[in-house]
This record gives structure tokens, C-alpha cells and sequence, in this order.
């Protein structure tokens, strides 16, 4: 049961949001609540650690201002915070047991399609090309329309996971190694640009179809020159 007020409550409304986000954002705050509660870090902590510190070196000449904060650090504090407030609970036995089966859980679950993920692809078949996500050997079209489309996210462990997700359902399709691509916090001039290039192109001049991005798309970035379709 979560409790009343206080502190203590972030972690359950972190659980709340990153289980709407994905199974992989879910699974990832599950692990850092529960590293909380043993009051010690873990493979996620060091795993988190080490994308911090990558991050931090490669961001440390861009202004957040102009930039955005690398979607990296920003899950690592998020984790964080996290562990922080998890660490001020008590848990009984039985919520010790009841996080351990939901850890299986989520462990289980974190990277496969869940529903939504299901619906984009469904989505993306009936727009975009008609073999996404059905393998190698389908029978249906391979060859991409003109339609494109860009994919908000709020977390980076959903970014990843989506693009994962993503690039193994295009896999088979024509040209399907180009037609994605990724919009996120912390990229530098030169990338920002060739991304809002190829996606402004025209659908003839670059193959991209899908763009998948953080918030940091919203700032000041125009990515509609040939894109009317947003998922969030």
C-alpha cells in the first residue's frame, strides 16, 4: 500500500507512471525501488552509473538550454530519487514477497511489445508499409508510402526499448536498416541538424519514416515539413 503523504510516496507514483510509459521504464524503477528498500546499489545502480558518467562526458560543452539535459542523466537522477525515497519505507514480509513476484514479473516482461506497442505496429502496417513486425517470411509488401511519423517519449528507457522494439520489426522490410531514426536530450549541433534535414527531406529524397524522440524535440525544433502523424 502506498502511504498517505510524504516522501515515501514518490516511489509509487514513479511506479504508476513508468508502467503507462513501458514494461522496460517499469522494470528499470521497480529495480531501484527495490535497491532502495536493501539500502545498497546494484547491476541497475552501476549499469545507470556508467550511462551518467558517458552522458556527462560527452554533453559537457552543449548548454542544456539549447540542448536539453541527456535523456541518460535524467533517467539516472530519476533513479536516484527514487532509491532515495525507497530507502525511508518499511516494508512487511508480505510486500517484501509481492515486490519480489512483481521484479519476476516485469523481468520477464520488459522487452517484449506490450499492447500499445502492438497497436503502434498495427498502426505503422496499415500506414506506413505493410511487413512491419510479421518477419521474414510474410508475404506482404515490403516497400514503404510516403507517410511519416514521430514518436514522443517522455523516458529514455521507453525510447530504447521502442526503438529495440522498432528496428527488429523493420528488419525485413525494404531499406529498413534507414528508416529510422532518433530525436533525444544532450545531442549536439551538428546532430540535431542532420536529423531535422533528413526529416524535413522529402520522402523521395530521404528514406527516414519514423522518428523516435524525447521532449527535446519540443524545443524549438521544426520537424513538420513533411510529418502530420504523432504518437505520445
Amino acid at each position: 500500500t502506498a502511504p498517505s503523504g510524504g516522501k515515501g510516496k514518490l516511489p509509487f507514483i514513479h511506479l504508476q507512471q513508468r508502467l503507462r510509459s513501458s514494461p522496460e521504464a517499469f522494470a528499470r524503477t521497480l529495480e531501484a525501488h527495490a535497491q532502495g528498500l536493501e539500502r545498497k546499489g546494484g547491476p541497475v545502480a552501476r549499469e545507470q552509473g556508467e550511462l551518467y558518467r558517458t552522458a556527462a562526458n560527452a554533453s559537457l560543452d552543449l548548454d542544456p538550454e539549447t540542448h536539453g539535459v541527456p535523456d541518460e542523466i535524467q533517467e539516472v537522477e530519476r533513479a536516484a530519487r527514487v532509491r532515495e525515497a525507497s530507502a525511508l519505507l518499511s516494508p512487511t514480509e508480505e510486500a517484501r514477497k509481492l515486490l519480489a513476484a512483481m521484479r519476476a514479473l516485469a523481468e520477464k516482461a520488459r522487452r517484449k511489445p506490450d499492447a500499445k506497442t502492438l497497436a503502434l505496429f498495427a498502426w505503422l502496417r496499415e500506414n506506413c508499409c505493410p511487413a512491419i513486425g510479421l518477419g521474414a517470411d510474410t508475404e506482404a509488401s515490403r516497400k514503404w508510402s510516403d507517410r511519416r511519423v514521430i514518436i514522443f517519449t517522455e523516458y529514455a528507457d521507453t525510447k530504447r526499448y521502442l526503438l529495440d522494439l522498432l528496428q527488429q520489426a523493420v528488419a525485413h522490410t525494404e531499406r529498413g536498416e534507414e528508416r529510422i531514426m532518433q530525436f533525444h536530450g544532450g545531442m549536439g549541433d551538428e546532430s540535431r541538424d542532420e536529423v531535422q534535414r533528413a526529416f524535413n527531406a522529402a520522402p523521395a529524397v530521404h528514406p527516414v519514416r519514423i522518428l523516435v524522440a524525447t521532449d527535446a524535440a519540443r524545443e524549438g525544433v521544426n520537424l513538420q515539413a513533411h510529418s502530420a502523424d504523432l504518437f505520445h
